[in-house]
């Protein structure tokens, strides 16, 4: 994964440290290192080099995880592979955007407001609809790095992503009848996760870095050889989607919940609320009694896929936490520094 990360020092001075470095250290390290390392963060060569080989060690752990072929086959649906970077051929995706949809109406501020949130991270995976599919070619025809550097991009931010709007619409509709059923397991939700790689992509950040794959094979081989040229910016925006990345990758690993099981659970939403509009029409006795009935066999089933997906996200998010802090201890960036002895040291 080095095509994403070498850099010419000179080129990102006086450039900001990326925020979920800065927290990671202040959350894996010991008080003692993370004063060196804040202080070591001072000076550009550090600054650069500690980014550099932060997210080196980030990307390998990815990669390495999606080199196994049965952790492959549990993690990238078929229908969204098979979608070829179009998120409006997967099979069943009008559901959840007519969920989606309804959920932007809420009464509830919180649900409006991630509905919209994922309305935008579906509108950022469609408009890229061109760039999956030439990482789709560059992950057949491209070098070992280049091949797996755009795997990272499709597999990783496409394909896991549109699961991502998928599950984050049925954890949403979760919360309109249990406001608080989730473990909240902070930055390893899905919706936080969402919500960090909309950002990354609304400002373009991922774009900047998918094109230096899109390069001339020549330009490519050059690249390789003396270092592509990204601004620290950049590379502070891959980090963030790494993270991301990461909770995806690990908590669709763990999940017991398939595609299928969303759907399901959606589709007896749209069916309880067709109903309710039904009911309120010009309609007999008898057949309030028949929409009642049905509503009662719907309400049913999504009460049942709702409470499974709690209970599912709860072990899941545990399974998660577990996985990172251990592979936490892997990334540790005091281990890329340098301090000066200014004396201190003896006390």
């Amino acid at each position: 994964m080095w095509i994403f990360i070498h850099i010419i020092s000179s080129r990102v001075l006086d450039l900001e440290c990326s925020n979920e470095l800065i927290q990671f250290a202040k959350e894996n390290l010991s008080l003692n290192e993370f004063d060196k390392f804040m202080v070591s963060m001072e000076a550009d060569a550090n600054k650069v080099s500690v980014h550099k080989e932060f997210l080196h060690k980030l990307t390998s752990q990815i990669s390495e995880f999606f080199k196994s072929k049965p952790t492959r086959k549990k993690l990238f649906e078929d229908s969204i592979v098979k979608s070829n970077g179009d998120i409006t051929k997967v099979n069943n995706i009008e559901t959840t955007n007519q969920v989606v949809a309804l959920l932007k109406k809420s009464k509830e501020k919180d649900i409006r407001e991630d509905a919209t949130m994922l309305s935008e991270y579906y509108n950022e995976l469609k408009k890229r609809k061109n760039l999956w599919q030439k990482m789709i070619v560059k992950t057949k025809t491209g070098s070992v790095y280049e091949a797996s550097a755009a795997d990272m991009v499709y597999s990783g931010v496409y394909v896991l992503g549109v699961k991502s709007y998928i599950a984050g619409a049925s954890q949403l509709l979760v919360r309109i009848y249990n406001p608080k059923p989730f473990s909240r397991f902070g930055k390893l939700s899905l919706l936080d996760n969402i919500r960090k790689e909309t950002e990354v992509m609304k400002k373009g950040n991922l774009d900047k870095v998918a094109n230096h794959l899109l390069k001339e094979k020549d330009e490519v081989h050059e690249a390789i050889e003396t270092g592509i040229i990204i601004g620290l910016a950049i590379i502070v925006a891959f980090i963030t989607l790494c993270f991301s990345i990461r909770v995806f990758t690990y908590y669709f690993y763990y999940t017991r919940m398939q595609l299928a099981d969303y759907f399901n659970q959606q589709a007896q939403f749209l069916n309880m609320h067709k109903s309710e509009v039904n009911k309120n029409s010009n309609l007999t006795a008898v057949e309030k009694k028949d929409i009642i009935e049905a509503q009662k066999k719907w309400a049913d089933v999504f009460t049942d896929i709702s409470e499974m997906i709690v209970d599912d996200d709860i072990k899941s998010a545990k399974k998660v936490k577990t996985e990172i802090n251990n592979s936490n201890k892997d990334l540790n960036p005091s281990n890329n520094i340098e301090v000066p002895n200014t004396g201190l040291d003896f006390f």
